[in-house]
């Protein structure tokens, strides 16, 4: 089941939701899985950016350095953003937070280096609603099949110009 799957089966679980007059969203516009998967998307922005600012470490030009910053900016206000809705669903990890920023100096603070705080972060005494830790474990299960059937085209993909090279090109 692909991510793009599991995430039509939220919206439209929520959509029966809303037609029975249920709701069970704390925010406007941002329901539990919404929250979740927005937390696994910054967090691959997260390894992009530290991933990109480490290949750009050796003698960085200008414009890498403002287009590396411009990310970087970027992703620390969506970050905000985030935490702020997931402080409505996760209560428990306001004081955790506050508790991060307390112990790091500003200076220190990059934005790739933020811990989320997601379900399958938390201790286990740490309070989570279990349908975070339900939703989390059904995205990130399809996150990784993504990743395999990914990885089993580029084999695939690999093995057919193998085939193609061995077939068409001869010694030159």
């Amino acid at each position: 089941m692909t991510q793009a799957m599991v995430r039509l089966e939220f919206a439209e679980h929520k959509r029966c939701d809303l037609q029975d007059g249920i709701n069970s969203s704390l925010h406007a516009e941002i329901s539990p899985s919404v929250l979740i998967a927005n937390g696994l998307e910054l967090e691959d922005q997260q390894r992009r950016l530290r991933a990109d600012r480490k290949a750009s470490s050796q003698n960085p030009t200008d414009n890498q350095k403002a287009k590396i910053q411009m990310r970087s900016n970027a992703l620390h206000r969506k970050l905000d953003a985030w935490v702020q809705v997931q402080i409505l669903y996760m209560s428990a990890v306001a004081s955790l937070h506050i508790r991060a920023q307390h112990d790091d100096s500003p200076q220190d603070k990059l934005p790739e280096d933020f811990i989320l705080l997601l379900p399958s972060q938390l201790n286990p005494t740490t309070p989570c609603a279990l349908l975070l830790c339900q939703i989390e474990w059904k995205l990130r299960y399809a996150q990784a099949d993504d990743a395999l059937n990914d990885v089993h085209q580029n084999i695939h993909l690999h093995a057919h110009l193998n085939t193609f090279k061995t077939l068409h090109i001869h010694g030159q």
